[in-house]
């Protein structure tokens, strides 16, 4: 199954991560090792993306489903994609969009974003909030505190900065304040693959 995906922020600088991981290439060490269900996560902004996960889901029974991608800038489009394509495919399990590559670390608190995850919350689909630093956790806390009816998964600890403890202290209060809310939820993945500070 050749991959034609061409994801923005995956380069050859990402090292070990640069090389196609394809069901077909994992499966046999997964299961060597007793993995016998797996959920396949959105790593570009793109419907292309998702459609594939879907694919593959559809081929291999250890795929139990897939969080996929929307233009949630685009509350229309939201709608019409889920109604016509993710909201009958039993694999779709929750959306994610790559919020920390975008310029603005309140990305998600613009009107439309908000808007197309009040669709969200009104589905019941959940969303993986995926930050890495300090602004982008404060935002995540707000979107949650302006639709606590939306279940949200912070993606990776929203990647605590390890190197700095000055913001490490930081970090954790934050934390604690996202602590909080009942619809915010974390995932402890991928931890220290990103030194950045603030």
């Amino acid at each position: 199954f050749p991959v034609t995906i061409c994801i923005s922020w995956l380069n050859k600088e990402a090292g070990i991560l640069y090389n196609n991981y394809t069901p077909e290439k994992i499966e046999n060490e997964l299961l060597s090792v007793g993995v016998t269900s797996a959920v396949l996560v959105q790593a570009d902004n793109s419907i292309v993306d998702s459609i594939y996960m879907f694919e593959q889901a559809a081929l291999f029974p250890w795929i139990k489903g897939v969080v996929a991608w929307l233009p949630l800038e685009e509350p229309d489009q939201v709608i019409k994609v889920i109604e016509d394509d993710y909201g009958s495919n039993p694999f779709f399990k929750g959306v994610r969009h790559l919020m920390h590559v975008e310029p603005d670390p309140k990305w998600i608190l613009q009107e439309k974003v908000l808007t197309s995850l009040q669709i969200l919350a009104n589905k019941k689909i959940p969303f993986d909030a995926i930050g890495i630093n300090l602004q982008q956790l404060d935002a995540i806390i707000s979107m949650a505190e302006k639709i606590p009816e939306l279940k949200i998964m912070i993606d990776h600890l929203n990647q605590p900065p390890l190197a700095d403890p000055s913001m490490m202290n930081e970090w954790k209060k934050i934390m604690k304040k996202a602590a909080i809310f009942p619809n915010l939820h974390t995932k402890i993945s991928g931890l220290g693959t990103i030194n950045r500070k603030g």
